[in-house]
């Protein structure tokens, strides 16, 4: 079998490291494999650093939807017109995979509207469709008194998949969660399989779990990371925030770093915000950690890449009770509840405190979970096998070019 892999492939990018893990896992289980660069591709993009592959590498805005031979297409699809474009075009020139980083594509829609053309969908047309007119209500209310309040709150409520996935030939979540939502409104062949991620090969040095206990949220940092309560929480405890410092580490925009940097500095808490790191850097920042902290509301993920490597670090995660995060054992890891997190965080962070020894049971024991179930040559034996299911159901390549 050969498949052609649409994906971003720049280093920084969380779907484009996934991508280089799965590709090279499906070589060595001998599928052929092209990867195909599904980003817009400015200048600079070009020149940048890119991931390994086991083959050729090639940008769909050079080579049309065509791919020498392959049997079928793999779309990775996330809420990022800029870096998932040409899957977004080449999803209707030629049915194939889909496989689904986001439980819901409104940044993605905006953007293709945005990109203008004849094939550009209209926002508001695609809502009502998908959604109803409650939601293009809701849109609308938020747009003319708080856009903030839709983006990143109400949107979790009013999914849109079906513009982006209505000809996608099968379909790959990345949860449970995700397959939810996406079963009734897509109908597609539907196979949920954990992310594929991997970390250090050797077990980091177990956390100090001692004053200052230095507590870290890693990844690009959205208003639904929840940063503001955990700085709400040790606010909250003047004992806890004597004891504890707190690093933010990954890209962020100047007004969210602006607003987090005030808000500690009136609460009293010690907040670092380093923009985002390079691969090395955010390595040394997970080691020299005790305790990583992946708070999310709403969930708009169908995994979390974070979550995953603050498992595979070996330290006491802290998750949400929410989305895919509620997957996990809670042997594994300490919840806390939507709307109570700085409540919930503060007694995690205690419990922490008052028991080392058994954080870093948990801790050590999340990692051993982790390595098994987000195992890369496990994704890619399960998604060859649903590749294979797909083109055994029916006559896909009529499109083929």
């Amino acid at each position: 079998m050969k498949l052609a892999w649409y994906t971003p492939y720049s280093l920084p990018s969380a779907v484009g490291r996934f991508s280089a893990l799965v590709v090279a896992e499906l070589a060595r289980q001998g599928i052929d494999v092209v990867v195909v660069r599904s980003e817009l591709p400015p200048p600079e993009l070009r020149r940048a650093g890119a991931h390994p592959a086991p083959g050729p590498v090639r940008w769909a805005a050079d080579c049309g939807a065509g791919h020498d031979g392959a049997d079928l297409v793999v779309h990775n699809v996330g809420d990022h017109h800029g870096n998932h474009a040409f899957s977004f075009r080449d999803l209707r020139r030629r049915p194939g995979i889909a496989i689904l980083h986001d439980v819901s594509l409104h940044g993605a829609l905006l953007g293709l509207a945005g990109a203008g053309g004849d094939a550009a969908p209209d926002y508001e047309a695609v809502l009502r469709a998908e959604c109803g007119d409650g939601a293009l209500h809701r849109f609308r209310q938020s747009r003319d008194a708080d856009p903030r309040a839709w983006w990143y709150e109400a949107v979790a409520d009013h999914p849109v998949l079906r513009f982006a996935l209505r000809d996608a030939a099968g379909i790959v979540t990345h949860s449970r969660y995700a397959a939810g939502i996406v079963a009734p409104r897509v109908a597609a062949p539907l196979a949920a399989i954990a992310l594929a991620y991997d970390g250090p090969a050797v077990a980091l040095p177990a956390p100090r779990l001692a004053a200052p206990l230095r507590l870290l949220t890693i990844g690009n940092v959205n208003p639904n990371k929840r940063v503001g309560d955990v700085i709400a929480a040790l606010a909250g405890d003047a004992a806890l925030a004597a004891r504890c410092e707190y690093r933010v580490v990954g890209a962020i925009e100047g007004a969210v770093r602006a607003d987090l940097v005030a808000r500690s500095a009136a609460a009293g808490v010690a907040v670092t915000v380093t923009g985002p790191v390079d691969a090395a850097t955010l390595a040394a920042e997970l080691a020299a950690a005790d305790v990583v902290v992946c708070l999310r509301r709403p969930s708009l993920e169908g995994a979390s890449a974070s979550v995953i490597e603050g498992m595979l670090s070996g330290r006491p995660v802290i998750v949400s009770d929410i989305g895919c995060f509620a997957e996990i054992p809670d042997r594994l890891v300490a919840k806390v509840a939507p709307g109570r997190e700085a409540a919930d965080l503060r007694r995690a962070l205690h419990a922490i405190v008052a028991a080392p020894d058994a954080a870093r049971a948990r801790g050590a024991a999340a990692r051993a979970w982790a390595l098994e179930h987000h195992a890369p040559a496990d994704y890619a034996r399960s998604v060859g096998e649903f590749c294979s299911t797909v083109l055994a159901a029916g006559p896909l390549l009529a499109t083929v070019g």
